[in-house]
């Protein structure tokens, strides 16, 4: 029993990586019923909100108290880490595949290092240069551009755009969570990117989707479904085991999500991967996994 305890924390992080890499199923569904990657991604963004704000309200009101000079910093985790990391993941899904799409976002631990050099002044090292040629190198292979086969430059630039957005997430996150807690920095950059969602959906499609699918509740069950699966629960399981674990164990756990995302594409999507696509995702892990590992002291 003590064994299982311990191992509770892993297997929570190992879940929310896997609910983060079948996202692919939901886009897949929704673009079905007409509805467009970034109105899908302003559904999921729209709903999570929502509950996420109702469940401040009735819980937990002290995550509403902010000084008004701080709101700028909350909103750009909204703006940055949230609205534009998942419009520009979840496009780029459509325009690439589910695998190629998980492993150009999940480039952003490679951002954050670059990123950190300039802001947090951090040390060049072998290790981290390393890491940068690999994770380069692992782009390359997953682009197509080695096959010279048919590929989307708008969707790479797009999956780019989701690691570059994605470490912004992490970057002002640690500047907004030396004033306020995890559930603060995270209600409010809900609250921006929700009301984002509300100016950018496609009314008329989600219209049309009420009409092609099955029924409007079979549509309502799955967008709240969308909001849960892989937005609410993965965020919950992964903090709870980020708490409980070094930060570079997590992030290496996490590994896992752009694993399920070529499954999911492959198996269930029809999306095939080339040999040289899976080389360049090996490659782009065992790049983070030198990141996560190099930051062991620092990510405590």
């Amino acid at each position: 029993m003590d064994k299982f305890k311990k191992a509770i924390p892993t297997i929570f992080v190992l879940t929310a990586g896997v609910c983060w890499g079948v996202i692919s199923l939901f886009v897949n569904l929704m673009q079905g019923w007409g509805v467009p990657p970034m109105s899908v991604a302003c559904l999921r963004l729209i709903v999570t909100s929502v509950l996420l704000v109702t469940y401040a309200l009735i819980f937990k009101r002290s995550a509403f108290k902010v000084k008004l000079k701080h709101l700028p910093l909350l909103f750009s985790v909204g703006l940055f880490g949230l609205f534009g990391t998942m419009v520009s993941y979840q496009t780029a899904i459509t325009m690439t595949s589910a695998s190629v799409a998980s492993i150009l976002m999940y480039t952003s631990p490679i951002f954050i290092f670059i990123f950190s050099i300039v802001v947090f002044k951090e040390k060049l090292t072998l290790k981290k240069i390393l890491a940068l040629a690999f994770a380069i190198a692992g782009c390359v292979c997953v682009s197509g551009v080695i096959e010279g086969g048919i590929f989307s430059i708008e969707g790479i630039l797009l999956g780019l755009l989701s690691g570059v957005t994605y470490a912004l997430y992490s970057i002002i996150g640690v500047f907004a969570l030396r004033h306020y807690g995890s559930f603060t920095v995270t209600v409010y950059g809900f609250i921006l990117s929700g009301i984002l969602g509300f100016c950018f959906l496609d009314y008329g499609a989600v219209g049309v989707a009420l009409s092609v699918a099955p029924s409007p509740f079979v549509f309502i069950v799955a967008t709240i479904g969308m909001a849960f699966v892989v937005t609410i629960a993965p965020y919950t399981l992964y903090t709870y085991g980020l708490c409980r674990m070094e930060a570079s164990k997590a992030g290496i756990l996490a590994c896992i999500e752009p694993i399920v995302a070529t499954l999911i594409g492959v198996f269930c999507l029809g999306q095939p991967s080339t040999v040289i696509q899976i080389v360049g995702i090996i490659l782009v892990v065992v790049a983070i996994v030198l990141l996560q590992l190099g930051n062991k002291s620092k990510t405590k």
